[in-house]
């Protein structure tokens, strides 16, 4: 039996080339999670207009059976995320278009010439079988490295986010004490004692940005009143107090506080926060002090009966309680928590 010869080739596809490639059904995907194709066709849409769209080359192969003729079917080994999300940019165009929203229109103009004029670079694979592609699909997407969490946080200078977040965390000696997990995405508790992970500090500046508490972190560049300097400084005021509140040595501890709970501690800094977006960095700084100088004396155990008036479920080892994430028990418990030092005055 002739076996042809495996090699490779570099070559640039046209956007435009392979969208009709896809219409014609001349590529084969493997399967790839919806939000895993939402998440790249929302980088595309909100990064058009600031030109700073990197997609990286894909790796496909041409079938065997069709290397000797000029049908060209190509299966995607790595990029199947990138492609299914630049086959819906067209609809995308299509809905904007329609806006009555100049910005939206403009990001309708932008994608358009995208996809007319955009190329994106592939690896092509000619000579393999079907169980080789399946092969390398497996091995690409299985033993290739993953970029820590910690590492895109860092490198993503776009996003004011997370500037802030490592500025706080290159900063704040407190806060490192304390303990921030920079891979995980949650903390088990009661053994892990690390106080957040880099996720949650994330959330917690994002609600010190906008004073609000949001299911997604905004993206970009983040409109408020102080500068990129003021932010920073606010956000290691409310920490600096927080550890005077609890020592960073124990504030993560879940058998010694109700602190190292996240919902309880986004609450908190809703608390802080709440309705002074509009107020300058003196003001601002003045308000979050002494809203934070209130509860000196606040009672922080775990043990607390007054934690079960909230959403949320007893269970482990020790009995505790651990409150429900969802945005509506947060708000209640600040609620709760405003109530408790409306009628004190500023702790000396």
């Amino acid at each position: 039996m002739e076996t042809m010869e495996i090699r490779q080739t570099i070559k640039l596809f046209k956007v435009k080339e392979l969208l009709n490639y896809i219409k014609e059904d001349k590529i084969k995907f493997f399967d790839v999670g919806q939000a895993r194709i939402r998440t790249i066709r929302n980088y595309l849409v909100d990064n058009i207009l600031n030109n700073e769209i990197y997609l990286p080359p894909i790796v496909v192969a041409i079938n065997l059976k069709n290397e000797t003729n000029n049908s060209k079917e190509l299966t995607i080994i790595d990029g199947n995320g990138r492609l299914n999300a630049l086959s819906q940019i067209e609809l995308v165009v299509q809905k904007k278009e329609k806006s009555l929203n100049m910005e939206e229109i403009a990001e309708s103009e932008a994608l358009r010439i995208f996809i007319n004029e955009g190329v994106v670079a592939a690896q092509i694979y000619h000579g393999l079988t079907d169980e080789k592609v399946k092969q390398i699909y497996v091995d690409l997407n299985t033993k290739g490295k993953k970029v820590a969490l910690s590492k895109l946080i860092s490198y993503d200078s776009r996003n004011e986010i997370n500037r802030i977040s490592n500025e706080v965390l290159d900063q704040n000696v407190e806060l490192n004490i304390a303990g921030v997990e920079l891979e995980l995405k949650s903390l088990i508790k009661p053994n892990n004692k690390s106080f957040l992970t880099l996720s949650q500090l994330r959330k917690l500046i994002a609600t010190f940005f906008t004073c609000e508490i949001k299911s997604e972190l905004p993206k970009g560049p983040i409109k408020n009143k102080l500068s990129y300097e003021e932010n920073i400084e606010i956000v290691n005021l409310w920490f600096s107090i927080l550890f005077k509140l609890r020592s960073p040595e124990s504030i993560g501890d879940y058998n010694q506080t109700i602190l190292a709970s996240f919902p309880f501690l986004q609450s908190l800094c809703y608390y802080a926060v709440k309705d002074t977006q509009k107020l300058d960095f003196e003001s601002k700084k003045k308000i979050i002090e002494g809203r934070m100088l209130k509860l000196t004396d606040f009672d922080f155990s775990t043990d607390r009966k007054e934690w079960e008036n909230f959403n949320g479920v007893r269970k482990g080892k020790g009995n505790y309680f651990y409150f429900s994430p969802n945005k509506e028990n947060i708000l209640r418990i600040e609620k709760w928590i405003t109530e408790f030092t409306k009628n004190r005055s500023d702790a000396h």
